[in-house]
């Protein structure tokens, strides 16, 4: 996997679709984890808001006026991402694309709500983000893991799973985690009296063995036959290590992965740590994509940047959210975060289906007071009045040959 790392902590880069900066322009900040637990894909997830970028002001940019935008990078932490969503405001930024995870875009929401600055995301999928406070700023064309634990719920209780124990994260990734772990065990539960979620275990994310916890479970649960891993990749990867190593005195189980996992940095990282995944029953969920647009999207991608985008990477819905900020602009005919807001949901359903290679013409439609649909390459992105996709597709993934592959494609809840 190609990475591009741009911008890092309290470093701004500016970007435009290519070249410098133009005197006139509409700049918005960009705050995607590059490093830490959820960093692995951001650089995918950059160049998706950037190839929008990039074809937007090919096509006229916004409001007359060309898009660029400043990235950087919060390392996975709620600290960093708050301080420098803090700094955004103080520059005036009206519009803010991140953060990527759950637990830094829930931090976020009390410094953009009350700014009245947009807030997007493309990858936070915390069922937490639903109903929290956020003002009417905050966006995502990302499901809530509500619809993603439905789908694992759905998968385990077709292949028979009825007892699995799962793992959750203190840390940075805890809203995330747990998040994900309570919406599976009330849709697990609630599909058959016979399903049951036994134990979950915490555990401190950064470890370099988890092999004691592992012991401790299937010890005290040796009629165990599923595991459920909502965890960064980094620590899947050890706990499909150690599980694989020691497989002989441990029961047979499958383990059940998310989007959070579905990276190469999580196949390489079940090798450094000295495992593999002979013998291991798994499967995982990731983001799914429109049947129809999302293969044009993959090649105008590779044609910007040399590589196709990993297709679990969110890199999809962040296009989609760049595209969905440009029309509602135009739609409000000002690029105030307030203003932006007000038309975000309208340009996403219920008018004449328009998308990202018709946007001169959506633009001007969106411009004149008409009713657009925009439909993008992540999905139909149509969005309910909390301002979240009603419904999305999912992938069912599993690493063949060394490589994260979909194995099943356009799985709905």
């Amino acid at each position: 996997m190609q990475k591009r790392i741009i911008g890092s902590v309290l470093v701004a880069v500016a970007m435009a679709g290519c070249g410098p900066k133009p005197a006139e322009s509409i700049n918005f900040g960009v705050l995607i984890s590059t490093t830490g637990g959820y960093g692995a894909l951001g650089g995918e997830r950059t160049q998706g808001v950037q190839l929008a970028v990039a074809e937007i002001n090919k096509k006229g940019g916004v409001l007359g006026k060309q898009l660029t935008f400043t990235a950087k990078d919060d390392a996975t932490t709620r600290a960093n991402a708050k301080t420098i969503a803090e700094e955004f405001v103080a520059q005036g930024i009206q519009a803010i694309i991140g953060p990527a995870f759950s637990g830094g875009a829930l931090e976020v929401l009390p410094v953009t709500g009350p700014a009245k600055v947009l807030q997007l995301s493309g990858s936070a999928t915390s069922p937490a983000l639903s109903t929290a406070v956020d003002e009417g700023m905050f966006f995502r064309t990302c499901a809530p893991d509500t619809a993603q634990a439905a789908v694992l719920a759905k998968k385990a209780d077709d292949g028979a799973l009825r007892r699995v124990a799962m793992f959750t994260d203190t840390g940075d990734g805890k809203a995330y985690s747990e998040g994900i772990a309570n919406e599976f065990k009330r849709a697990f539960e609630a599909r058959n009296a016979a399903n049951s979620v036994v134990t979950t275990v915490a555990l401190t994310a950064g470890q370099t063995s988890y092999k004691p916890q592992l012991d401790a479970l299937f010890a005290a649960n040796p009629t165990l036959q599923a595991v459920l891993l909502p965890l960064y990749s980094a620590a899947s990867a050890v706990i499909i290590a150690d599980y694989q190593k020691n497989q002989a005195g441990y029961p047979a189980v499958t383990f059940m992965l998310t989007d959070s996992s579905a990276e190469a940095d999580f196949v390489a990282g079940v090798s450094a740590a000295g495992g593999s995944f002979t013998g291991v029953t798994h499967f995982g969920t990731g983001p799914g994509a429109s049947a129809t647009r999302y293969a044009g999207f993959v090649e105008r991608y590779k044609a910007l940047f040399g590589n196709e985008p990993e297709e679990t990477s969110f890199a999809a819905n962040y296009y989609d959210a760049t595209y969905l900020m440009a029309l509602a602009a135009e739609a409000a005919g000002s690029f105030t975060g307030e203003a932006i807001a007000g038309k975000y949901i309208a340009v996403s359903s219920g008018g004449a289906a328009v998308s990202a290679d018709d946007f001169t013409a959506a633009a001007a439609d969106a411009k004149a007071g008409k009713d657009i649909d925009y439909d993008g390459v992540s999905g139909p992105v149509d969005l309910a009045a909390n301002g979240e996709p009603a419904v999305a597709p999912y992938n069912i993934w599993s690493v063949v040959s060394g490589k994260i592959t979909s194995v099943e494609r356009g799985v709905l809840p």
